[in-house]
């Protein structure tokens, strides 16, 4: 799954939080092995992550436990229809191994419904020549 985390938190107090971290809460950290990236929109930072649910439920969980606001949702959808990329960014080959591990014929089909089929990637047109 592919989540969306924005919070109320500056870039420079997200990083006061992480260096407060005990080693425990570190440890428990690094035990999830999520792919993630970070940027700041207005000044508040964002969080995308590529994990399951179980382990976004744990993290959801500390940062509750943490007193650390924040809405999440679940971006998978809009990612695999390229509503949201994360092309040119640091995240791009992370975002395109879970599209190539998690795409649908339904997802393709949505594409074409929004951007036409004269939009499909080389990807999308040798994925549905493959089905």
């Amino acid at each position: 799954m592919f989540y969306k985390i924005s919070t109320d938190l500056t870039k420079s107090e997200g990083e006061e939080i992480l260096d407060s971290l005990t080693s425990d809460e570190l440890n428990l950290l690094n035990s999830f092995n999520i792919k993630a990236y970070d940027e700041e929109i207005d000044g508040k930072l964002v969080s995308y992550i590529i994990c399951n649910r179980t382990i976004f439920s744990n993290i959801v969980l500390f940062l509750r436990q943490k007193g650390i606001r924040f809405d999440f949702e679940d971006i998978s959808d809009s990612v695999l229809t390229n509503d949201i990329s994360f092309n040119g960014t640091e995240f791009e080959e992370e975002t395109n191994t879970f599209i190539v591990e998690n795409i649908t014929v339904d997802h393709i089909l949505d594409k074409i419904n929004k951007f036409g089929i004269n939009n499909l990637s080389e990807f999308d047109k040798n994925f549905l020549d493959s089905q």
